[in-house]
């Protein structure tokens, strides 16, 4: 097996310091039309910004700005059209470039997969890439240079399909791991899968070192909901044990994945740890999660390591204390300065609405800013309805709002 599991955690020196003031811009109504917008998800390449929402039987739709989201363009629908085509849910992109790449799940039956080569100016047609896998559902996209992945969760089960060529032609699908939570990243040739077993307390990895063509099961982590991320050959993965005493448990890789480290557990003195999300950007690595779901004692924390994994530092709060917190729903870096997101309670009474939050970390996450608010939110679901991308010192966010007239809709703020 791969992976072996010790108990590690090293220290380093972070806080939540105040760095140079973080601020949003006023939020902007994106959807802005007379239907329910949700699961919305960004991305962008440098000051190209692309944001894609789902509005139920109403389809998938997508803006871009070409000006760091000054500006936005008409919104295109994605999804197929006419009577009898069901419900589009759970769109996510990946961009490299000028191509952008979106997958949904259409009608909870196929993965859809539209791709525009001009910036989302126009896409093409948009394909079935998932077969007859039935309970199609949550794709999760990642792209590097003209490869393109997608896995998904189909009736429980973690599959994966992959194109060489920009989204022309797609790979037979691929069952990969027991269990549902799938996850994906790619960087350069490499790409790695990641999702539950059957079991959910074990994670399995699927890998790549040359674009598809031959593909190892590189073994299992312990722990479950697994997160991944990539960048050179430095490689991260995260998962959480899922009990009442569940920890945050990590493990890396320097040499694309060929072997991993022992397992450290990064939250031994933040008890009842869950949500693991990641994040990379050269040897940098971060990890946040949540604690204590469902109660006043909820926080948000992060741990940073500035050398591809080899030690990391003291659990870092960064949520408002005293209010309930969700999973962080993003964490996004380009450079030395990372942003968080999550859900945070405006209030401390279960009745308190939800709203969207963020924080920047400078200088590789050796401090951070106080949380800045988005908007708010509907109540928490087990969907992530907020989402972040970054340009080097600025933020790029949506996130849900429901609006005077009991709509939801999709808005936008940048932050920095």
């Amino acid at each position: 097996m791969l992976f072996t599991t010790t108990i590690l955690l090293f220290l380093l020196s972070t806080s939540i310091a105040s760095v140079s003031a973080f601020s949003a811009t006023t939020a902007i109504n994106l959807s802005n039309d007379t239907f329910n917008a949700s699961f919305p998800n960004v991305q962008n390449v440098g000051n190209q910004v692309y944001a894609v929402w789902s509005e139920g039987s109403h389809g998938i739709w997508f803006k871009t700005s070409s000006d760091g989201g000054v500006s936005w363009s008409s919104a295109i629908r994605l999804s197929p059209t006419g009577s009898g085509v069901g419900s589009s849910q759970f769109p996510l992109m990946a961009a490299v470039g000028t191509d952008v790449y979106v997958a949904w799940s259409q009608a909870g039956k196929t993965i859809d997969f539209a791709v525009s080569t001009n910036s989302g100016k126009s896409f093409a047609p948009a394909v079935v890439i998932s077969g007859a896998i039935p309970l199609s559902i949550t794709p999760v996209i990642a792209a590097a240079s003209n490869d393109v992945y997608v896995v998904w969760d189909g009736n429980g089960s973690s599959y994966i399909t992959f194109s060489t060529n920009n989204g022309a032609t797609w790979s037979s699908q691929v069952k990969y791991a027991s269990g549902p939570e799938p996850q994906v990243a790619a960087y350069g040739s490499s790409a790695y899968a990641i999702a539950d077993t059957f079991s959910r307390v074990n994670s399995a990895v699927y890998l790549t070192n040359n674009n598809g063509a031959t593909w190892t099961r590189s073994g299992t982590i312990s722990g479950a909901e697994p997160w991944v991320s990539a960048y050179g050959t430095n490689v991260i993965v995260a998962t959480e044990t899922k009990s009442n005493t569940s920890v945050i448990r990590e493990i890396d890789s320097t040499n694309s994945g060929k072997t991993f480290t022992s397992v450290r557990i990064l939250s031994s003195t933040v008890p009842n740890s869950w949500a693991p999300m990641t994040a990379i950007f050269g040897s940098t690595e971060y990890v946040a999660w949540r604690t204590n779901p469902g109660s006043a004692k909820s926080q948000e924390y992060v741990s940073v390591s500035t050398n591809a994994g080899s030690t990391w530092s003291i659990p870092v709060a960064i949520g408002i204390v005293g209010r309930d917190n969700s999973w962080p729903v993003t964490v996004a870096t380009t450079s030395s300065t990372t942003f968080i997101a999550w859900y945070e309670k405006t209030g401390t009474t279960s009745s308190a609405p939800w709203q969207a939050l963020a924080v920047e970390g400078s200088n590789n996450g050796s401090s951070w800013t106080a949380p800045v608010a988005l908007g708010h939110s509907l109540a928490e679901s087990d969907v992530a309805t907020e989402a972040i991308s970054a340009n080097g010192a600025t933020m790029f966010g949506v996130w849900t709002n429901t609006t005077s007239s009991g709509r939801t809709q999709v808005y936008f703020a940048t932050g920095s």
